[in-house]
């Protein structure tokens, strides 16, 4: 129950799917059907409107790391990557499904992104670096376009279309590149301010590089967005020796992607971490972030405010969200086991938590339109 003017009682509606942790979401292009990932390794296909199953795919043997659409003219790809390793690819308008293995030495796919071509830009983390490949659908060629592997895998960030990534790196750097390796520019990370309170109870500040939370490209790919926790608080128990630390200040920060000029950098309502962001497809000002805490706030970019009331009520971090092609339906996901559907005219929930079992999670950020 929210109590807020501005917002209308409804029931909520309930999608009861599987008893196992849900890892990713995505909408199909036209909207009618809602796509959910497992950590067990199943795909289950919704009619949105109906909350009805049409179909459950259980081929992969490990979670399910990331969701995509590719449109063609006689078939809608359902392309999905696992941690063991596989893309599959699944014709949900004729059904049939190609299977793949990718290459050794390519990662654990985490994020797609589908070009205008049709082809998946397919990001993955391996050892701690940063692996970018193309794949083709329709003749199952696979490309790596990083085949050197030597970027730093500290966060990342694909464009819509899959035309360019933004990496943070351990120079301090969030590093903007074409996917094919042509690097576009450098943008240097804000510095933060850490408290240190040692053992004795002596304070000192010192400066040190921020460590950026989350990244989102605008749909235009023109702006980058991000996260970081700006000023923090480190404490050493005089009994334990142990370190505790907190943030005081979460900031939330826009670039120019074209140029690296740093637009705004203004603070969050918040100290919890912003695990994920988007942006509105029907607005470039408006940005939606979600929180370690659980909620969900829409942020006015040109006032560098929050917009109405947090959604909340979900509970646990929110570490995916991702927008209906119109832009009037957000899709939330999360370390909670828990599938979220929000209208936003007016904003109210749609969509209820499913059960599940612990287990692995896993930070999953795509947007589809």
């Amino acid at each position: 129950m929210w109590d807020t003017s501005a917002w209308t009682k409804q029931a909520p509606v309930i999608f009861q799917g599987k008893n196992e942790d849900v890892s990713v979401l995505a909408f199909s292009p036209d909207g009618q059907s809602l796509v959910s990932g497992y950590d067990n390794g199943d795909i289950v296909v919704w009619n949105f409107n109906k909350q009805e199953i049409n179909e459950t795919i259980s081929a992969h043997s490990q979670a399910v790391t990331a969701l995509g659409f590719s449109q063609l003219e006689e078939a809608l790809l359902l392309s999905s990557s696992s941690l063991d390793q596989t893309i599959l690819l699944n014709n949900l308008v004729a059904p049939q499904s190609l299977n793949t293995t990718l290459a050794e030495g390519k990662g654990s796919p985490t994020k797609l992104s589908v070009g205008l071509d049709g082809k998946l830009v397919i990001g993955g983390n391996d050892a701690g670096e940063l692996s970018l490949w193309e794949f083709i659908p329709t003749s199952g060629e696979e490309n790596l376009l990083n085949p050197d592997g030597t970027i730093p895998n500290l966060g990342f960030a694909l464009s819509l279309y899959g035309s360019r990534v933004a990496t943070v790196q351990e120079d301090g750097q969030i590093h903007i590149s074409e996917t094919d390796g042509v690097e576009i520019l450098s943008i240097p990370i804000p510095q933060s301010t850490a408290e240190i309170v040692d053992a004795s109870g002596e304070t000192s500040t010192t400066e040190e590089p921020s460590i950026i939370d989350s990244l989102a490209f605008s749909d235009d790919g023109k702006a980058l967005a991000g996260s970081a926790c700006t000023q923090r608080k480190r404490v050493t128990d005089p009994q334990t020796d142990q370190v505790t630390e907190s943030c005081l200040q979460n900031t939330m920060l826009l670039w120019d992607a074209e140029t690296g000029e740093l637009l705004q950098q203004f603070p969050s309502d918040q100290t919890s971490a912003i695990l994920s962001m988007a942006f509105s497809p029907q607005d470039p000002n408006s940005l939606v972030v979600g929180y370690r805490n659980g909620a969900i706030q829409f942020w006015d970019l040109q006032q560098e405010q929050p917009v109405g009331l947090p959604l909340i009520g979900l509970g646990g971090p929110v570490t995916s969200l991702s927008f209906h092609t119109d832009g009037d339906i957000l899709a939330s996901g999360g370390e909670n086991k828990l599938i979220a559907l929000w209208n936003l005219s007016p904003p109210q929930i749609i969509g209820d938590p499913i059960a599940g079992s612990d287990g692995r999670r896993y930070r999953v950020s795509v947007q589809y339109r």
